[in-house]
Parts: structure tokens; C-alpha cells; sequence
């Protein structure tokens, strides 16, 4: 109510001017936010990329389980592994595309 009544006792140029500020604070805003998710987004996609590599090359024999994959995603028919987390439940990943990168994770320098 207090707020009303004080921009009820505004100028018009002051009313203008003080929707206007409230516009660039909204914009820079909303482009944090844009920044803080995608971010978000491309550390987790990083993470992923670099479990597949490695899970692929296990399954190729290339190297020993080593690394972040090591005893995590199972290398295949009779293979060693085990655990059954899987990359997503590991790295704290998930949510539908509906919950969107703000689940992907804590974003923590933000």
C-alpha cells in the first residue's frame, strides 16, 4: 500500500524514469540467469562427454579402469565395473527438460 501511495504522488517523468530502471534491472536480471544456467549446462555436458570417452575406450580395451569410470559403469558382458550409479546419478545430474539447468546441479561460484 505505502509503495502506491508513493508513486501515486509521483511526476509523470519520475514515474517514467523509475520504470525504466526497474527495466535494466529486470534485464540484467534475466541475463545472470541465462549466464549462471548455461554455464551450468556446459560444465555438466563437459562431464558427460569426458564418462563416454572413457566408458567407450574401457569398452574398447584401450585402457584399465581408471579415472572417474572406475568401478562406476559396467564395461560390458562379463566385465568388471559394477556399483550400476551410472554417470547422471554420479555427477548429481538430472531433472526433464521441463526442470531445465537449474537441476543440473549447485553452480557454486554464483
Amino acid at each position: 500500500d505505502s509503495l502506491d501511495q508513493a508513486m501515486a504522488m509521483m511526476a509523470p517523468e519520475e514515474r517514467l524514469e523509475l520504470e525504466r530502471e526497474a527495466r535494466v534491472l529486470q534485464k540484467n536480471m534475466k541475463a545472470w540467469l541465462m549466464r549462471r544456467n548455461y554455464r551450468a549446462m556446459r560444465e555438466s555436458v563437459t562431464k558427460l562427454q569426458g564418462l563416454w570417452r572413457e566408458h567407450r575406450a574401457l569398452l574398447a580395451g584401450v585402457s584399465g579402469p581408471t579415472g572417474l569410470l572406475a568401478g562406476v559403469l559396467p564395461l560390458g558382458p562379463g566385465g568388471g565395473g559394477g556399483g550400476g550409479a551410472g554417470a547422471a546419478a554420479m555427477l548429481g545430474v538430472g531433472g526433464s527438460p521441463r526442470t531445465g539447468p537449474s537441476q543440473l546441479g549447485s553452480i557454486g561460484e554464483d
